[in-house]
């Protein structure tokens, strides 16, 4: 009986255990183990003794406080562990604040002294070292200056009033001035220069019209001269009163909507669409038909570009539209766990994407907020080391690497004009000098490669981007709209 009783009471409590562990995974509330305890002994030991059945209940309810008392302290314990964690982050990042910015202010109430002027600092430097820092500072001042000067000749010289000098190539001992051959023939080769730039302007640009400043100069048209024959004049008449014709019918052609102008009182005419013998119209179904289309093609594409585009806004000029948002409605459901998880998880993104940013662009300045942020430049520290050599080597790489983009970006982009700004560098164009070979053939196939080539970047540019419109100068062009015509 002994040994049944014990047994039983092993199962009571493996059952009693399993179901405290099944409502705790259900939904994470612990019920009443009493209660359970009584609905167990009562459904499943209804034959077994009350003083059995009362001691099991004392042992477990024994069992249970001591649970619950363990389960409080390892509570206590885990919340102390994360304000220790919390309290060390905050502690780390003052310090990386105050190391990475040195140039903020350290705010304190308490007092402090300087710790360059107290009583115990060690000696300030001598006065040949300081000396010597100036004679240095002066130096690269000067050197600063003569690099500005060389740099930028254009910027006129300021001098002291009392200042004065000679002419470097008017002095006494200034060299030999070159030969007169010399000079003239730089004074020809000049000449020749401005020629040929002018003879280029007046080829690149013929709207710009003949200036002269010489009275004595005149000339003939070459158009209106004597020697044309009547036949000539006749035949150009002729054309210009045909192309004034077809320019007039393109433009009624191109532009139906202007009226008919006539100052003929004689002049009459029927309406062209009206007509006895035109043809009939179509039915009013499939003109409602095509409307309905259109209409519901215009709200598909609305629909498109609302689905594409949501950052847009949604724009209605009816004053009797209103609506409410969807999210913040009083019936909408309340997540509060999801709310926070998404919080975190947007918080967690917007960190990454700044680390992300600063690592991709490290010429952006690094900003914040904390008054308790600071630093210090790595280079400029007191204990760093002397690198004279390193910056004479990365000053000279820096100058070839930019020479080297120099000459990229000529070799890239040859529409670019050269710029120089010495004064006395001149050139001859290679191709238009007059010793230059004729070319006659070799320019006529350049001129069709370069229009055949125009022409067909025009096309591509045209295929790949239709939503812009055509755009014509010649006044004679005209056309329909495929879709608005009558006959559509």
């Amino acid at each position: 009986m002994g040994t049944s009783t014990s047994s039983r009471a092993a199962v009571a409590s493996n059952k009693i255990d399993s179901g405290v562990s099944l409502q705790q995974g259900a939904g994470g509330r612990k019920a009443d183990e009493g209660e359970l305890i009584s609905q167990l002994m009562e459904e499943s030991f209804s034959f077994v003794d009350k003083a059995e059945v009362e001691e099991i209940k004392s042992e477990t309810k024994t069992e249970s406080e001591s649970d619950s008392e363990e389960e409080s302290g390892d509570e206590d314990e885990y919340d102390e562990d994360v304000a220790q964690i919390l309290s060390d982050a905050l502690a780390l990042k003052t310090l990386a604040t105050h190391y990475l910015h040195p140039e903020m202010p350290v705010a304190s109430t308490i007092g402090v002294r300087c710790y360059f002027h107290r009583a115990s600092a060690p000696e300030v430097e001598s006065v040949l070292e300081a000396d010597e820092r100036a004679r240095i500072l002066a130096d690269a001042a000067a050197l600063k200056q003569y690099a500005v000067a060389y740099s930028h000749p254009e910027q006129s010289v300021v001098t002291d009033a009392t200042a004065f000098a000679r002419n470097y190539f008017m002095r006494a001992s200034g060299p030999v001035e070159e030969d007169l051959e010399v000079v003239e023939e730089r004074a020809r080769v000049l000449a020749e220069a401005a020629a040929l730039k002018s003879a280029a302007v007046d080829y690149a640009h013929p709207e710009v019209g003949v200036r002269v400043s010489d009275p004595t100069v005149f000339g003939r048209s070459y158009f209106d001269r004597e020697a044309e024959s009547k036949e000539d004049m006749d035949e150009r008449v002729r054309v210009l009163e045909e192309a004034s014709a077809l320019k007039k019918l393109a433009v009624d052609y191109s532009h139906p909507e202007n009226s008919v102008v006539t100052s003929d009182s004689t002049i009459f005419g029927h309406n062209y669409f009206t007509r006895n013998v035109a043809p009939e119209e179509e039915d009013a179904e499939y003109a409602d038909e095509r409307t309905r289309v259109l209409a519901e093609m215009a709200a598909m594409k609305q629909l498109a570009v609302d689905y594409m585009h949501p950052e847009k806004g949604v724009y209605t000029c009816d004053a009797t539209a209103y609506g409410r948002n969807y999210f913040t409605r009083p019936s909408a459901p309340t997540d509060d766990g999801d709310s926070e998880e998404r919080a975190k998880v947007l918080a967690d993104a917007r960190a990454l994407k700044a680390i992300a940013v600063g690592y991709l662009h490290p010429e952006v300045g690094v900003k914040t907020t904390d008054a308790t942020a600071c630093a210090r430049d790595y280079f400029d520290r007191y204990t760093a080391p002397d690198a004279e050599g390193e910056d004479e080597e990365r000053a000279k790489v820096l100058a070839e690497a930019k020479a080297l983009k120099d000459i990229a970006v000529g070799y890239l982009h040859p529409e670019i004009g050269i710029r120089n700004t010495d004064a006395t560098a001149f050139a001859r164009n290679y191709f238009t000098r007059a010793s230059a070979p004729e070319e006659d053939e070799d320019a006529e196939e350049r001129a069709m490669v370069l229009a055949e080539a125009t022409a067909m970047r025009k096309l591509a540019s045209d295929y790949m981007h239709p939503e812009v419109g055509v755009e014509t100068t010649d006044a004679t062009v005209c056309a329909r709209n495929y879709f608005t015509r009558a006959s559509a």
